[in-house]
């Protein structure tokens, strides 16, 4: 078997027949109604998917799933992935595990400009306690948190001493000629995404997820993110995030972003 067609598999556990069959099972098959219809509607492969007993059965396989590899990958992942709220330990704690993976001392300098990184780490206890007061914004598949954005509240700021520096900055700020306190506003405290899932649209659902939820409730979404963080400076401004402030402390040098959601 094409080393692309194991991996793929690997990723999507998709059962494969042989070379020339593959079949998409019952319980997959209800999370891709949508590729089953792009499958068999497309011109190009008139007799490549049919519908049987709850299966999707492709000939020829190998064919197929290059074109699914090249040119679906995203679209298929997005059928799997839910974005959701915490409402369990067992996803703080791979929230915690992410976090502790991806800090800024635990990655190469390469992976840092490629991939990005997190600055600080967020205990379980602390998770716990942001949770109390409101719960953050995560993307599974099936059982495992394929990337989080916690939802960190001004209410916070007590317990969690670098959110209260942070405010304690934003308090000087203004945003479009009215001082930033006058709006109604919450901190994005980390955003992370599970390597084997990157690349596949988790970022941006994890923040259309907040602004769903939130976005009747606030005015705007802030963050910051280190200057030296290109990749993920670039993927929130892609989003909708502006560069409102920068500022150097101890740790690092900081762009402070906001979403406005009254412009979006």
């Amino acid at each position: 078997m094409l080393p692309f067609v194991q991996s793929f598999i690997n990723k999507t556990g998709i059962i494969v027949e042989n070379d020339s069959t593959i079949v998409f099972t019952e319980a997959v098959y209800h999370r891709l109604g949508l590729l089953h219809k792009c499958l068999i509607m497309n011109p190009a492969y008139p007799e490549a998917a049919i519908l049987q007993k709850g299966c999707i059965t492709v000939r020829p396989a190998l064919y197929i799933l290059q074109e699914l590899f090249n040119n679906m990958l995203i679209f298929y992942f997005a059928a799997m992935l839910i974005a959701t709220v915490v409402t369990t330990t067992e996803e703080l704690k791979q929230i915690h595990r992410l976090n502790s993976i991806n800090l800024k001392q635990n990655v190469t300098d390469a992976e840092k400009k490629a991939q990005g990184f997190v600055t600080w780490l967020y205990s379980m206890e602390l998770l716990q306690q942001m949770h109390q007061l409101q719960a953050s914004i995560i993307v599974k598949d099936g059982d495992k948190v394929a990337g989080y954005a916690l939802v960190t509240p001004r209410e916070a700021g007590p317990f969690h001493h670098d959110l209260q520096t942070m405010m304690d900055n934003l308090a000087t700020l203004s945003y479009n000629g009215r001082p930033l306190n006058d709006y109604s506003w919450y901190v994005m405290g980390q955003v992370c995404i599970d390597k084997a899932y990157r690349g596949m649209g988790v970022f941006d659902m994890l923040y259309r997820h907040h602004q769903k939820l939130y976005a009747s409730k606030y005015n705007l979404l802030i963050t910051e993110i280190s200057t030296s963080n290109r990749r993920s400076i670039k993927a929130h401004k892609r989003v909708g995030f502006r560069e409102l402030h920068v500022y150097k402390d101890l740790l690092d040098e900081w762009s402070v972003v906001v979403w406005d959601w009254n412009k979006s």
